[in-house]
């Protein structure tokens, strides 16, 4: 099982972060002026950050424990920045405006040096490992899908868009993202790209990285895109793998629909939704950081992807072997 990503006493610390993120969030965005109902805001803060005051606890903990933290000029309220401009996507003009007429180049510095210190926090909240919470001797316990999300269009030396970047779903220039779930947990436990969707269907980036991680005999869920590594490193289908279930079908649906389900709470983040024009670099910095911090939210509890525990593919070592021609 791995081990809990905060103890007791870092816990005791998140809760008091907790307290200060929700006064100078208010002081930020609505001059002070407190709520009493707990409830209202905490939506208040992610309407406005895309996190709750818990996150962001955790998210400022995690920071300083791992020097994350700029030596000079780092604080809160510069950190609100960072999600603020993740959140909402703005101009940097209006960003800056909301947080009280800042220097724009001031606001974009700091958003940005945030926000890639957030994305560096991957390799501590985004746990392959993760995928064995609550294993039951499983062969398949996560599954993988690729997201696609809006880019600037690029144009050849003969003004003509740049096909490499060309997304089947959006019929526009876009980038791709890997993602792996757990089945039995509510855990992203892996994130792959920036890929070029016209260079990389799913199955190229599969190839490319997560089918090493797998360890010997283990399979992972996914939809069709994957049937040509299927049925040895992949279940695509009902009849992919047997099972003893009769509902299997209806269950392994379900494990897909999940994927949907953290699609749309990461673009959520509006840098992830509409038309990015930076760096693909920071465009990646974004992805991460979103990642991140829906992971942070699913170890503080405030959010859960919904449950299947009842997935148990009914899989002996003969029948596994019997499929694999093994």
């Amino acid at each position: 099982m791995p081990p809990r990503l905060f103890n007791r006493a870092a816990l005791r610390e998140i809760a008091v972060l907790a307290e200060d993120f929700i006064i100078i969030a208010f002081r930020l965005f609505r001059s002070g002026k407190l709520l009493e109902s707990r409830v209202r805001t905490t939506q208040l803060m992610v309407s406005w950050v895309g996190a709750t005051p818990t996150m962001l606890g955790m998210v400022w903990f995690l920071l300083e424990s791992t020097g994350g933290l700029p030596d000079r000029g780092a604080s809160k309220t510069r950190l609100l920045w960072g999600l603020l401009l993740l959140k909402a996507h703005d101009t940097e003009k209006k960003n800056a405006a909301i947080v009280g007429g800042v220097d724009e180049g001031t606001f974009a510095t700091w958003s940005w040096c945030f926000l890639e210190e957030l994305s560096f926090l991957e390799s501590y909240v985004i746990d392959w490992e993760d995928r064995k919470i609550g294993d039951i001797g499983n062969d398949c316990m996560a599954s993988v899908d690729c997201t696609d999300c809006l880019y600037k269009t690029h144009k050849l030396a003969n003004g003509k868009p740049d096909k490499t970047f060309y997304t089947c779903k959006y019929k526009k220039s876009g980038l791709r993202y890997e993602v792996a779930l757990a089945i039995l947990s509510s855990r992203i436990v892996w994130v792959s790209g920036p890929h070029l969707p016209g260079l990389y269907p799913d199955i190229a980036i599969f190839r490319k990285g997560l089918i090493h991680m797998l360890e010997d005999g283990e399979r992972i869920e996914a939809d069709k895109g994957y049937q040509g590594e299927a049925p040895r490193y992949c279940k695509t289908n009902d009849q992919s793998y047997p099972s003893c279930r009769e509902d299997n079908g209806r269950i392994k649906a379900r494990v897909q629909r999940r994927h949907e389900t953290i699609n749309n709470r990461l673009k959520s983040y509006k840098a992830l939704d509409v038309v990015f024009r930076g760096s693909i670099r920071r465009h990646s910095i974004c992805f991460r950081a979103a990642a991140v911090l829906l992971n942070l939210a699913f170890h503080s509890g405030e959010q859960e992807l919904f449950d299947v525990r009842e997935y148990d593919d009914d899989l002996n070592d003969e029948l596994v072997a019997e499929q694999l021609g093994l």
